[in-house]
């Protein structure tokens, strides 16, 4: 193992650096934000960032890919039907 050299440690520490921020301001922002909306971002944030690859750079994706990015959204539909289907069931039962 070769021992660290400046140029490695000066490639390394704004990665860091940006990622102890981001653990930060995650932190700060579960007292703030409900667990389910920060749920919804994280996995928007893939499908917001091919949109943007695709509008800005011009990146072409297969077909995969295309089906990957797809999946969250789809399971977040299902998993809000589902949700609402037992809230219902949950509010029927309560008042019957």
């Amino acid at each position: 193992m070769q021992p660290w050299k400046q140029a490695h440690f000066i490639k390394v520490l704004p990665m860091s650096a940006l990622f102890t921020v981001l653990l930060y301001t995650s932190f700060l922002t579960m007292g703030h934000v409900s667990i389910a909306t920060v749920v919804v971002f994280r996995n928007a944030t893939p499908l917001l960032t091919a949109v943007g690859e695709n509008h800005i750079r011009g990146e072409q994706f297969s077909q995969n890919s295309m089906v990957s990015l797809r999946l969250p959204p789809l399971s977040l539909l299902a998993g809000k039907s589902q949700h609402m289907h037992l809230s219902n069931e949950r509010t029927h039962s309560v008042f019957n």
